[in-house]
């Protein structure tokens, strides 16, 4: 038995057997005394060709994969439908729904704010008819309503500020009372009186003592003789500033001034909206302070027994 070369594939394979075991092909036969084939190498694959089959491979699984993902991905909702555009207004139908809004005997209120912002827009939007016209002659009247409503909440925000205060005198047994609201600016003095800090106004009545009006800070020394007083500088309002009298407290401490003509000084508080306060203050020259009075009510001051 003899090995020849498969005529198909070049495999070794048994003269005697009849097919390829590799291809299934008949033997090569072989003529007495010829030599056997030569044996058929089989073709390798190039570098090239592998790479090229990897690309391709790549190509295909990604494909896959995108495929599957927007099978997963739900159905896009239908575009929503764009509501029609409003046609647009008339002069009439805007003083009309104007109107409907704009009561003259209301109250300052608001909504007054909003109702100007209509009157002005009906008085420019629509330029030389009627109710241009009525609307420019409306806007005064409105915009007293928006200014009177702004007075109402600094008022309002004012009386939040004052802090109302009564006890019981332990010698006399009589009630006190006390009313103080810190200034709306601050200062910040040099150590060992530094931060900053404010000052504050305090009316008080006291069974021992009697009506004050004091005026103080937190920190640091206000300059004023014991024997002989000082003085300070008031502006109420828009009137011109004033020098007032004031005097130290009889403890001597350098934080507190009692201001005379205590009694005038209340009644302009009672009716101001702000009272300003210059005093000198050691190495802090003379700064003046603010202080927001509008909200003082006199019946949480002094209740009526």
């Amino acid at each position: 038995m003899a090995l020849i070369a498969c005529r198909e594939c070049g495999n070794q394979v048994s003269d005697q057997a009849a097919a390829c075991p590799r291809c299934g092909a008949p033997p090569f036969p072989r003529a007495a005394g010829q030599s056997p084939p030569p044996k058929v190498q089989p073709k390798k694959t190039s570098g090239c060709a592998i790479v090229v089959l990897i690309f391709l491979g790549l190509v295909v699984v990604g494909s896959v994969l995108s495929t599957m993902r927007e099978a997963r991905r739900p159905p896009p909702s239908a575009p929503a439908a764009r509501a029609p555009a409003a046609p647009p207004q008339t002069a009439e139908q805007a003083w009309e729904a104007f109107l409907r809004r704009w009561q003259p005997d209301a109250q300052p209120a608001a909504v007054h704010a909003s109702l100007l912002a209509e009157a002005k827009r009906i008085a420019s939007a629509f330029p030389g008819t009627e109710q241009a016209s009525k609307a420019a002659r409306v806007i005064p009247a409105i915009q007293a309503k928006v200014d009177a409503f702004a007075e109402i909440q600094a008022q309002e925000a004012s009386a939040r500020k004052w802090t109302y205060a009564s006890s019981k005198d332990e010698l006399t047994g009589k009630q006190g009372y006390t009313a103080w609201l810190q200034s709306e600016n601050q200062i910040e003095l040099k150590f060992p009186y530094q931060g900053p800090q404010r000052a504050q106004l305090t009316i008080r009545e006291s069974p021992q003592y009697g009506f004050d009006v004091m005026f103080s800070i937190q920190r640091g020394q206000l300059l004023c003789s014991s024997y002989d007083g000082c003085s300070v500088q008031v502006r109420i309002d828009e009137a011109p500033p004033r020098r007032w009298r004031a005097m130290p407290p009889s403890d001597h401490s350098n934080e507190t001034l009692f201001l005379g003509n205590e009694r005038e000084l209340y009644r302009s508080i009672r009716g101001a909206k702000e009272v300003r306060i210059q005093a000198e203050i050691y190495q802090a020259g003379a700064p003046t302070f603010i202080f927001d009075v509008s909200g003082f009510e006199e019946s949480k001051f002094k209740p009526k027994s």
